[in-house]
């Protein structure tokens, strides 16, 4: 199952590939800015900045990895001191 997030991001991505097309079908446009939780408007220009500042969102919302751990080794060397 996939969480809402996810689901959006998936919206998200099936809408940019439609927008992106020359001549996007409306029907489409208008179910993915639906699933994604955007409002619907036929106005290009402020149907972009919709879908940006959505992205924008869903990339704030997701979590951030953890750093990973070397074991006190940077690019090959320990603590400073080559192996």
């Amino acid at each position: 199952m996939k969480t809402m997030i996810g689901s959006a991001l998936d919206h998200l991505e099936e809408l940019i590939d439609e927008l992106i097309k020359d001549h996007p079908e409306e029907a489409v446009v208008r179910l993915h800015m639906k699933g994604a939780g955007i409002r619907y408007t036929s106005d290009p220009v402020s149907r972009m900045s919709l879908v940006l500042e959505a992205l924008e969102a869903a990339r704030e919302a997701r979590p951030t990895p953890s750093p990973k751990r070397t074991n006190g080794t940077t690019n090959g060397t320990a603590r400073g001191k080559d192996l």
